[in-house]
Formats: structure tokens, sequence, C-alpha cells
């Protein structure tokens, strides 16, 4: 995917707590036919050390 398309596209990232019903909306919407949701349903982008370098790729 190169960056032009990947722009072209919403993206949504919800954060949540422990009993914050984040697992009941990752379904809800992976439900839906034109949500498209990740393979994983912690994908814990913000603790990844390299996320400011991806912030900077799609900025």
């Amino acid at each position: 995917m190169n960056s032009s398309s990947f722009k072209q596209h919403s993206y949504l990232i919800i954060g949540g707590t422990t009993k914050a019903a984040t697992t009941s909306l990752f379904y809800y919407l992976a439900d839906h036919p034109q949500v498209c949701t990740s393979n994983l349903k912690e994908i814990r982008f913000f603790l990844d050390q390299d996320y400011p370098e991806f912030l900077l790729y799609i900025a």
C-alpha cells in the first residue's frame, strides 16, 4: 500500500480501558459491511516505540 492510497481512507482508533465495552464495540463495528477491522482487537498502537515515526508517514 502506498501513502496516497493510505490517505484516501478514514481511520479510527478507539482507546479504552478494562471493562469499558470496547470488545463489544469492536465486534459491532466488525459486523458492519463498510468497516474493516484489524486482525487483532488490541493492536497496542500507542505502546509501540515506533508509532511517532508512523505518524510522520501518514501526516
